[in-house]
């Protein structure tokens, strides 16, 4: 006996693109990708900002915001997110 499937039952909940929500380090808030920028360390122990969302390794999520960036690095938000501290060198585009 074959099995008949539905189409409208065969959409599902995953019509989305998955992960496209993610939360800020600094606010909490859970925003879309689009919205956020992502750091991540570089083999040198550098926090970068992974901008094309490519580069290996965790991520830490942060509001594309010029506050919330300077109240990651006021923080040293990355020691928490890595449980070590990492050197946070500003880069030349950042002026707190």
């Amino acid at each position: 006996m074959l099995a008949f499937a539905d189409p409208d039952l065969d959409n599902g909940p995953r019509t989305d693109r998955s992960a496209t929500m993610r939360m800020c380090a600094v606010t909490r808030e859970v925003r879309p990708i689009d919205e956020l920028i992502r750091f991540v360390v570089s083999p040198q122990g550098e926090v970068i900002p992974d901008l094309k969302r490519k580069l290996p390794g965790r991520g830490l999520w942060v509001s594309a915001s010029h506050r919330a960036v300077a109240e990651a690095v006021r923080r040293n938000q990355t020691s928490a997110w890595r449980r070590r501290s990492w050197p946070i060198r500003k880069p030349c585009w950042f002026a707190a």
